[in-house]
């Protein structure tokens, strides 16, 4: 059974990531959540204002934690595929280490 993602999904996550990753992306962020406190103490937002931003701002932290999640499995993923092969090509080296970390996560090939 495979269990590998779609390879445009990885793409797509991974350019959410890059953009999200941005220094200037943290910077705006930090910019709209002072200006929504400063808003509501000027404006008056009563608590189901701030209710909602809660709840936006936990399922944006939700998502982004799945998001960075898939791309360190993904990149994970790869640098063990290239390990495996450099093991494969070094004559010193015991073949059946190869893929051992399934082993340890329970995985089946």
């Amino acid at each position: 059974m495979n269990n590998n993602p779609p390879k445009y999904l990885l793409r797509q996550l991974n350019r959410i990531y890059r953009s999200i990753s941005h220094p200037y992306t943290s910077l705006f962020i930090l910019v709209i959540i002072i200006g929504w406190f400063m808003a509501g103490g000027t404006v008056h937002f009563n608590q189901t204002w701030y209710k909602w931003f809660h709840i936006f701002e936990m399922t944006v932290t939700l998502l982004m934690i799945f998001i960075i999640e898939s791309t360190v499995e993904a990149d994970n993923r790869a640098m063990q595929e290239k390990l495996d092969e450099i093991i494969k090509k070094l004559p010193q080296t015991d073949n059946n280490i190869i893929g051992i970390e399934k082993e340890y996560k329970g995985e089946e090939d």
